[in-house]
């Protein structure tokens, strides 16, 4: 948690002027999704559901962070489905998997499938077969 705080800090003083080389694309919002994706790797999926929802919306609207945008929406979905909400998982994976194939992300296709893979022991739900059409269709 020191370390998040920091992060956090530290991501909330970048300028403009210091938006150059590997971590010109951090932010709060950035720090936001690693917060989120680390509550789902520690099994916290209502938490990471909460943290990833708050960063998908403003990423949802930064064009130039995109691939942080899908990768938050693909873990969202990962904590949807380990909290027991199918149909929110479902609808976020696919509309995070169409996007992630329209710009040919392999890494992020990749992340997709396993989180769908997750889903199997649903793979003969309505919202389960729906998303598998669309994978199947994109």
């Amino acid at each position: 948690m020191d370390a998040l705080e920091q992060a956090r800090q530290h991501a909330a003083a970048i300028t403009d002027n210091d938006r150059t080389g590997l971590f010109s694309d951090w932010s709060t919002t950035h720090v936001q999704v690693y917060e989120g994706t680390c509550h789902l790797l520690l099994d916290e999926p209502a938490v990471a559901v909460d943290v990833l929802e708050r960063a998908a919306r403003p990423l949802g609207e930064d064009e130039g962070n995109l691939n942080v945008a899908l990768a938050a929406r693909v873990d969202l979905a990962a904590a949807y489905g380990l909290a027991g909400e199918l149909d929110a998982a479902c609808t976020t994976l696919g509309d995070a998997y169409e996007q992630l194939r329209r710009i040919g992300n392999l890494r992020g296709i990749s992340r997709a499938r396993r989180v769908r893979e997750n889903l199997s022991p649903w793979a003969n739900e309505p919202a389960v077969r729906e998303l598998d059409q669309r994978i199947t269709t994109a």
